[in-house]
């Protein structure tokens, strides 16, 4: 999966046909046909470049950070390209991936072999 910025990864018929026709650009859960494509939120101070526990910021340009099925992405960008922007996690399968948000800090937990891993990236600074 990505962390990061939606529009780095998302087609643009997925980003603009589904997540912005479909959904009107909002916060939540993306889904077509059943799929689900991944979560997007706003940031609390739109476009920038946030820290999180990485040690590269996490670059936003849409002023939203995601949680997107790495089946997704474009093919313009490849995975290095997609780390150097946000961060592309391998988790298991069968594993559940959250993105929760409270007043600017978001926290991504996911698993991968059977262990919980997280991110925490701050938005409000």
């Amino acid at each position: 999966m990505f962390i990061g910025d939606p529009s780095y990864c998302l087609t643009d018929d997925l980003s603009h046909n589904v997540w912005g026709k479909k959904y009107d650009y909002k916060d939540g859960v993306i889904a077509d046909n059943g799929q689900i494509i991944g979560i997007v939120h706003g940031t609390y101070s739109g476009d920038g470049s946030y820290e999180g526990l990485r040690k590269d910021p996490y670059v936003v340009d849409s002023g939203c950070l995601s949680v997107i099925d790495m089946s997704l992405f474009q093919p313009r960008f490849n995975e290095d390209r997609l780390n150097r922007l946000g961060l592309v996690v391998d988790c298991d399968k069968d594993g559940n991936f959250d993105l929760a948000y409270d007043n600017g800090s978001f926290t991504i937990t996911w698993t991968l072999n059977g262990e919980t891993q997280s991110e925490t990236i701050e938005t409000n600074e």
